[in-house]
């Protein structure tokens, strides 16, 4: 008996703590957010008016896109733009008809063959970025739709000196499926997060779509072709070089999302292991006396610390407690001779109210952030708000079982795959 009460105080107790960490980190943040938000409200979609209109080169690395990249050139095709932006389509050796699909929009689309596949999206975006002649480099993956005012929404960001690259909103393409829709969920709380960001000049990151200075980018070098998340070091490069990175809602663009979970797996493990990578590489922007040194980083580097922590924990937690209270039960059936009533007592243990409290206080900060984070990004909360509650029950516990698999992949070295 006494050995049950020490293993659900144990329990408890362990619990509790992650809990009150999770929980302790997330209103810290969420606080910020809130605060930084209503502190900026009046600027969440404005965008600076251009002092003019710079030429602008837009790279397109592609590799076995062919169901994807004619919507994309479409998309840039018909952009609202006083100069027709320069497109250039970089083939990273597809072996599908990427290339046949890309030759039939002509001489308003030019393409560049790679010989064989680089294996790093780097690679053809620096290709890209050799051969461009506009004044503002963007790139856009093949499987993304860029809306036609978003462009045009951007540039002006541009008339800050200080201001290297601006990133839109991303959303999602399709969400048909479930794991569709929870990532949609996802991509809205992003877009709203990216956007505080930029009001603390702490934005460090240029995933998926991007404009950018061009003379910047040679200047310093292009992509970087050995690692596998270039979108967020050549973020972190930017602002060790003392350069800003913005955002604007008012530029839209839908990309295609990982429909598996095998596939969404393999790239969550792929941006962490980036991210670890990078963290490492550009650790001495953290302690810097600035809100992306003082704030983001340190923050983000706990966050991913305690999704391991707690997904950890609470399987072991489990395993343990099940495994406790059926050598428990099996005992006690050997000593009552087989009672059959006893069938009864193995239930779990309450949790104390504290623990209650704190899951409702979660649950509350998180609700604050998906109804601001719908209204960023236009969307209808009362469509979105199953999928929110799916969110947090079934896809937020997958962030420690994605860090596990990075970690693991981390500790047996093996290789860093786009």
């Amino acid at each position: 008996m006494r050995y049950a009460e020490n293993r659900d105080t144990m329990i408890n107790t362990t619990m509790l703590v992650m809990q009150i960490i999770i929980v302790t980190l997330t209103l810290f943040s969420g606080c910020v957010m809130i605060i930084t938000l209503l502190s900026n409200r009046k600027r969440l979609f404005f965008d600076p008016k251009p002092l003019r209109f710079p030429t602008v080169t837009i790279g397109v690395p592609a590799y076995n896109k062919a169901s994807e990249i004619e919507a994309t050139l479409n998309s840039l095709l018909v952009l609202d733009y006083p100069h027709k932006p320069e497109i250039i389509v970089v083939d990273d050796g597809s072996t599908d008809k990427t290339i046949e699909i890309v030759r039939k929009f002509g001489n308003r689309v030019k393409l560049i063959l790679m010989k064989k596949n680089s294996g790093r999206k780097a690679v053809p975006l620096n290709v890209a970025l050799k051969h461009a002649k506009g004044e503002l480099f963007g790139f856009i993956d093949a499987d993304t739709i860029m809306d036609k005012n978003a462009l045009k929404a951007m540039v002006g960001y541009f008339n800050n000196e200080n201001v290297a690259a601006v990133m839109p909103a991303m959303k999602t393409l399709s969400s048909k499926s479930i794991l569709e829709r929870l990532q949609r969920i996802e991509y809205m709380i992003t877009i709203l997060s990216r956007k505080m960001l930029t009001f603390l000049n702490a934005l460090f990151i240029t995933p998926g779509c991007a404009v950018f200075r061009t003379n910047v980018l040679r200047k310093l070098g292009g992509f970087d072709e050995h690692d596998i998340t270039e979108d967020l070091e050549i973020g972190l490069r930017l602002r060790k070089a003392g350069w800003s990175i913005e955002n604007s809602l008012n530029a839209v663009v839908w990309t295609d999302v990982p429909s598996s979970f095998r596939t969404i797996t393999r790239q969550r493990v792929r941006w962490y292991r980036g991210m670890i990578h990078n963290l490492r590489k550009y650790w001495g922007l953290i302690g810097q006396h600035n809100d992306l040194g003082v704030f983001v980083m340190p923050f983000m580097l706990l966050g991913g610390v305690a999704s391991v922590l707690l997904f950890c924990g609470l399987m072991a937690i489990t395993i343990y407690d099940a495994i406790g209270k059926l050598l428990i039960f099996v005992f006690a059936m050997i000593l009552s001779g087989w009672d059959p009533s006893l069938f009864g007592t193995l239930s779990m243990n309450s949790q104390p109210n504290i623990f209650v409290f704190m899951s409702i206080l979660f649950i509350a900060i998180f609700g604050v952030n998906f109804y601001f984070s719908a209204l960023a990004s236009h969307q209808s909360k009362r469509k979105c708000i199953l999928d929110a509650i799916l969110f947090i029950l079934i896809y937020t516990p997958l962030f420690g079982f994605w860090w596990i698999l990075t970690i693991i992949q981390e500790i047996m070295g093996s290789d860093r795959v786009w």
